[in-house]
């Protein structure tokens, strides 16, 4: 008796525990399959912000010149031309929005605003349904807030930087064209200015200069290489939208 007694002891307490579990288990699904079905249905909304956004770019990429004029007009120095007012991408990339055609990217594109760059990985994935599409609509609602669109066009080339790991060496990046700044209201051309980048001569990596073609140690190689080419290009991008005030500063302490 006194067996049985100390099994039920035992026993009871094992299945209130196991009763409990399968309880919480059954509203553990039931709470995954709710959150589940209000992913999916915001990723739905999402699709419904970036199917729309994508119409008002294709209509904005008709007011986009095809080519620069090849006369240079400063931008106002009125204007605050602050990084965070604007987004940029190449000429290629806008025309994207009015194809529908977006070709498979491996890589950021190092001349292309964040925001862009997030749209067109995604939309260059086969299948909706891979896109980050929480991702995809904080870039458009960042991209809503600029007040202008710089394009660029490549009329002289374009060329990503090259990198031996083995070696250490690396073929100078550049690109050499125009910038044209359209209002991101109206489309209205505000100002086209030449537009030239390259590599640095020489690129520090973890304390030691690297030179083109030169064969020296060092790490990360590539992606320095590429940041170098970066920082240099969006360098010579706000130089060109500053022309007309640094020409003004100058002419001033004349």
């Amino acid at each position: 008796m006194k067996r049985y007694f100390l099994l039920a002891l035992i026993l009871i307490p094992l299945g209130f525990i196991t009763h409990t579990i399968l309880v919480f288990s059954t509203l553990g699904k039931k709470a995954r399959e709710q959150i589940t079905v209000k992913q999916k249905e915001q990723q739905a909304k999402d699709r419904e912000s970036i199917a729309a956004y994508q119409k008002k770019m294709a209509e904005f990429v008709k007011k986009i010149p095809d080519s620069p004029t090849m006369v240079e007009k400063s931008c106002p120095s009125s204007l605050p031309w602050r990084p965070a007012s604007y987004a940029a991408a190449d000429i290629d990339f806008f025309k994207q929005f009015s194809s529908g055609n977006y070709p498979k990217e491996e890589r950021k594109i190092w001349y292309r605003s964040e925001e862009f760059n997030t749209l067109g990985k995604n939309l260059s994935l086969a299948k909706p349904e891979e896109w980050d599409t929480e991702k995809m609509v904080k870039a458009i609602r960042s991209l809503e807030q600029k007040s202008y669109f710089i394009v660029f066009y490549p009329t002289g080339g374009i060329a990503w930087p090259v990198a031996d790991e083995a070696t250490k060496s690396f073929r100078t990046g550049y690109f050499s064209g125009w910038q044209i700044v359209l209002d991101a209201s109206t489309g209205e051309r505000l100002c086209e200015t030449v537009l030239k980048a390259a590599n640095s001569e020489t690129v520090r990596l973890r304390r030691v200069r690297v030179a083109r073609f030169l064969r020296v140690g060092g790490g990360n190689f590539q992606k320095r290489i590429e940041d170098n080419l970066s920082d240099n290009f969006w360098k010579a991008v706000q130089e060109g939208l500053n022309k007309d005030k640094m020409k003004g500063n100058h002419d001033s302490s004349n």
